[in-house]
């Protein structure tokens, strides 16, 4: 049976990452759970909720090295292919999934969870890195599976994070390495910043719907999900603050205020009694930060 998880990119486009399931033993650290994982990546044409089916992230910003633009043809209608390997946009975005995953996991497992903390210390390999392994090894960086491989078996063990945290760090550092690896003319401009962001927070709301069933949280797993991502992509804003020009100042401050807008639907590590705000609230806010960095295009 095919795995999914879904990487939103923008508004009336996804990409599904598919694999085949039963690689690994269900107790194997490396088994994926919660039926994520990610080796094929193909665009879903249309999306859930009435969306429609241009895919307006990762479409036309122009490639590395003067290459053509991200994601290659078929940018609007049809089906398309797209690939972490054709794309510096949907490898970037998979790479601060990732980070997405590594903040909450830390988060958990400093604070008494190491349970769940285990857990999601594997998800960046077992759910993300099968959709870049093959642009990493174009890239020259083999190391990074290795090291996340090492991370979600040191997890696994739930040792003191004394004897976790030189391998956790080491992930992070593979991690940042490989995104440096996207050219600094691609990477450091503001519309690639915040689309990179939306689709990390697009992929937040989607855990955030998940983790819920008749307005009640069902999934801790999900919820965890959502937060991490959105306070990843909360930092790589405020990161690249000075990638913003003068005259886009006000831009970048209406954008950092949609985000702690946006971040209020995770008030808590773990999840609430009572959703701080409803899943269309939650999209109607991202659709708002959308708007706002539109004119970054």
């Amino acid at each position: 049976m095919a795995n999914r998880i879904r990487l939103w990119v923008g508004i009336g486009a996804s990409v599904l990452m598919t694999t085949q399931s039963g690689a690994e033993p269900a107790d194997s650290p490396f088994a994926a759970g919660d039926d994520h994982a990610g080796a094929a990546l193909q665009l879903a044409s249309g999306g859930e909720g009435g969306e429609g089916g241009a895919m307006s992230h990762f479409g036309g910003e122009g490639g590395e090295g003067g290459e053509g633009g991200e994601g290659g043809e078929g940018g609007e209608g049809g089906e398309a292919g797209v690939s972490a390997t054709d794309s510096p946009g949907v490898y970037y975005t998979t790479l601060m999934l990732m980070k997405g995953h590594l903040w909450v996991a830390r988060e958990l497992y400093t604070t008494g969870n190491q349970a769940l903390g285990s857990a999601h210390m594997g998800h960046p390999f077992v759910e993300h890195f099968p959709a870049v392994e093959q642009a990493l090894t174009k890239r020259g960086l083999d190391d990074v599976g290795s090291v996340l491989k090492e991370l979600a078996g040191t997890a696994a063990r739930q040792p003191d994070w004394s004897e976790l945290e030189p391998v956790y760090k080491r992930a992070q550092r593979a991690i940042d390495r490989a995104r440096m690896d996207v050219d600094a003319g691609l990477r450091e401009k503001p519309g690639f910043i915040a689309d990179v962001m939306l689709a990390v927070l697009k992929t937040a709301a989607h855990e955030y719907e998940e983790a819920l069933a008749d307005g009640r949280f069902v999934n801790d797993a999900e919820y965890n999900d959502g937060r991490g991502m959105a306070m990843a992509a909360s930092l790589y804003l405020d990161q690249h603050s000075g990638a913003f020009r003068p005259d886009q100042a006000g831009v970048y401050e209406r954008m950092r205020n949609d985000v702690e807008t946006i971040l209020q639907a995770w008030p808590t590590i773990m999840p609430p009694d009572e959703p701080a705000v409803s899943p269309s609230r939650l999209q109607a806010d991202i659709s708002q930060l959308e708007l706002t960095s539109s004119q970054l295009r």
